[in-house]
């Protein structure tokens, strides 16, 4: 293999990596955020443009829009029935360090929708040490600890895959993956079999003979199939091997602040303090008095003497207020846009812009917004853990326990102005005359007033409720008979 051909790049690869290594670089912040954005004026010195990078701030917007999803998305943890596989020793193991660097498995999947919403997709890998090997005794399994793992690529180290079909011709399949690992080298993953490439410095020779890549490690893929699977944000109609990133408008709204912040730290450092006019001085003629005329560090004006007034020195004063407050209003309003665009402008609570509250209406509407999009999240959030759990299965050959396992997350987001009004919940099933109404709104008011009930106690309080209901009913129906007696 040459090198051209090791780090041939995907078109999809080559289209998006420039938008993926900006949100990246986004989500992170920091120094090399405010060095990417903070561009040189064409007629700014360097010496200027380096102290602008060095005393930039940014003001990080995109962080806490991912990490208020990933709040919602995750604190309520997911329900499991896994159909026996809970007793498995080795599943115990993998869920207490599913990618062999100590990392919870809940922690993992909150982890990875995090990526997901920045990234718009990532790449999972579950992987098994020994997969070219006969399958060890599970006695042996457990006491080395060698279960599947599993590793998470971000899309700029996925260079390459492909599909084919399958035997049947009935769809496509994964066929490769070309992944790049964190020490550099480069994972090929075929359905046959797999490959480490490292391309090599400058100078380094094999047998005398230079080679620009090596062949470091290989093997025979057991499973038949590419243990490697796609884990979406949403999933884009217009690309299904893409997903939607959370800040593609977002981090650009942030770099935008970032530039205006620096233009206001500018007009406050430059124009924030009188300036000291001073009469021009003529070359060759000397200065009235003698001498060179003080300044302060700080900006000079010069005038032309003969209309100045009387020719002395003097102090201009500064307008900064307002550059300054048009700075404020102009960030205040990116701002804004930036929960909007995110569904979170309820969340955010009122508008700086124009200083009007949100109307009620317009509120409902946003949560609706915010709610769909959490939601979509949550499904994406199960499909990845269940995807996960079967590629596991099947390379500890327990695929029939997949049809037994299901994953759910909770769709009830604990947004406050979401919660239900517990006088209006009594009015509306005063209205209702309609028992299976007032049985859902009291599940209802139920999940929300104790989320972390077990399903035994919840099964006890619907059984409850629905004794209640229809003792209610009747006792409706006996009054009813007795006032017609009377009548």
């Amino acid at each position: 293999m040459t090198r051209d051909e090791l780090l041939r790049e995907h078109p999809i690869y080559k289209k998006k990596i420039d938008d993926w290594n900006f949100w990246g670089l986004a989500y992170e912040g920091g120094m090399p955020f405010i060095k990417h954005v903070l561009k040189q004026n064409s007629r700014e010195s360097f010496a200027n443009w380096k102290n602008r990078v060095d005393e930039g701030c940014n003001f990080n917007y995109t962080t806490s829009i991912v990490d208020l999803f990933n709040f919602y998305l995750t604190e309520k943890p997911a329900t499991r029935v896994l159909g026996g596989l809970e007793d498995d020793p080795l599943w115990q193991a993998f869920f207490k360090d599913c990618d062999h660097n100590g990392t919870n498995f809940d922690l993992y999947i909150n982890e990875v929708q995090k990526l997901v919403s920045v990234y718009e997709c990532v790449g999972i890998l579950v992987n098994k040490a020994g997969s070219d090997v006969p399958m060890q005794r599970m006695s042996d399994e457990i006491e080395s600890q060698n279960y599947p793992y599993v590793s998470t690529y971000t899309p700029p180290n996925i260079l390459d895959w492909g599909y084919a079909k399958n035997k049947f011709g009935t769809r496509k399949e994964l066929e490769y993956v070309k992944l790049v690992e964190d020490d550099g080298s480069i994972l090929i993953y075929h359905k046959d079999w797999w490959q480490i490439w490292v391309v090599n410095e400058r100078g380094y020779q094999v047998g005398g003979v230079f080679e620009e890549v090596s062949l470091i490690d290989h093997g025979v893929n057991a499973l038949g199939v590419v243990p490697f699977f796609w884990s979406y944000n949403m999933k884009s109609p217009s690309n299904k091997h893409m997903g939607i990133s959370d800040i593609k408008e977002i981090s650009l709204i942030t770099a935008s602040i970032c530039r205006n912040i620096s233009s206001g730290d500018e007009t406050i450092k430059f124009t924030g303090f009188p300036m000291f006019r001073t009469p021009m001085q003529r070359e060759g003629i000397a200065q009235a008095g003698g001498g060179d005329v003080l300044v302060a560090p700080h900006g000079v004006l010069e005038f032309d003497p003969e209309h100045g007034a009387e020719g002395k020195p003097d102090w201009l004063e500064s307008e900064v207020l307002e550059p300054i407050e048009a700075v404020l209003s102009w960030t205040d309003r990116k701002a804004d846009e930036i929960y909007r665009i995110a569904h979170l402008s309820g969340v955010h609570g009122q508008r700086k812009s124009n200083n009007e509250v949100a109307s009620g209406l317009a509120l409902r509407y946003e949560f609706q917004q915010l709610n769909s999009v959490l939601s979509q999240k949550s499904n994406q959030a199960v499909e990845t853990e269940l995807n996960v759990i079967k590629l596991w299965l099947l390379w500890q050959n327990k695929t029939e326990l997949f049809d037994s396992i299901e994953v759910n997350r909770s769709k009830q987001f604990s947004m406050e102005d979401l919660s239900i009004n517990l006088d209006n919940s009594k009015k509306a099933m005063d209205f209702v005359r309609s028992n299976h109404f007032n049985k859902l709104i009291q599940y209802s008011i139920t999940r929300q007033m104790l989320p972390d009930i077990s399903d035994a106690d919840e099964k006890i309080i619907k059984s409850e409720i629905e004794t209640n209901i229809v003792e209610i009913d009747n006792e409706e129906i006996e009054t009813e008979e007795t006032d017609v007696q009377l009548v």
